[in-house]
C-alpha cells in the first residue's frame, strides 16, 4: 500500500507544481521576480518527474546482485542452493526490487504531511522565503486544501481498491508454486 501511495504522490506533486507555475507566469504579480519563481517551481515539478533517473541505476545494481546469487546457486551444494534461491526468488524478486528502490526516493513525498506546503519541502526546493502567497495563491492553506493533503493516503488506498477490485496477486510466483501442489 505504501508503494501505491508513493507512486500516486509521485504523479500528483509534479502536476501540482506545474499548475502552480502556470498560474505564477500567468499572473506575474511580482514582475521579473515572478518569472524567476516560475522557473524554480517548474524545476521542482520537473525534478519530481525525474526521480526514476535516480532509481534505475540502483535497481540495475540490485538486479545484477540477484543474477549473481542465482548463478551461484546452480553450482553450490543443495542446502546452500535452497537458501540462495529463496534470497533470489523471494527477497530479491523483481517486484520487490522495484518497490524498494522506488520507496527510497519517494519517502520525501510520504512524510510531507502538508504536501507541497510543508516548510522543509519548500526549503529543500529553494523557494524564497515569503513566496508562499505567489506559489500557492495564499499564505495559509484553505481547509479543503489542508484536508486533501493530510487525508490523501486513505483517498489513494480507496482509489487503488477500486481500480484493483480489492485484489492483488503475486505476479511472479516461485517455480515450485506453479506445479499445483
Amino acid at each position: 500500500m505504501a508503494l501505491a501511495c508513493i507512486l500516486i504522490d509521485n504523479t500528483i506533486w509534479p502536476y501540482y507544481y506545474f499548475w502552480r507555475a502556470f498560474l505564477i507566469i500567468k499572473r506575474k504579480a511580482a514582475g521579473e521576480e515572478s518569472i524567476k519563481l516560475h522557473g524554480q517551481v517548474m524545476a521542482a515539478g520537473f525534478g519530481m518527474t525525474t526521480t526514476l533517473l535516480l532509481q534505475r541505476p540502483l535497481q540495475m545494481l540490485v538486479i545484477a546482485i540477484r543474477w549473481l546469487i542465482l548463478s551461484l546457486a546452480s553450482v553450490l551444494p543443495s542446502f546452500l542452493q535452497d537458501v540462495l534461491e529463496v534470497i533470489g526468488y523471494r527477497i530479491l524478486d523483481h517486484h520487490i526490487i522495484l518497490s524498494a528502490t522506488t520507496i527510497l526516493w519517494g519517502v520525501m513525498f510520504f512524510i510531507a504531511v502538508d504536501g507541497p506546503r510543508t516548510k522543509w519541502v519548500q526549503t529543500i526546493l529553494g523557494f524564497p522565503p515569503g513566496s508562499a502567497q505567489e506559489i500557492f495563491g495564499s499564505y495559509q492553506p484553505s481547509i479543503p486544501e489542508s484536508a486533501f493533503w493530510r487525508c490523501r493516503y486513505p483517498i489513494y488506498i480507496a482509489l487503488r481498491a477500486i481500480v484493483t477490485s480489492c485484489f492483488t496477486s503475486d505476479p511472479n510466483p516461485m517455480p515450485q508454486d506453479l506445479d499445483g501442489s
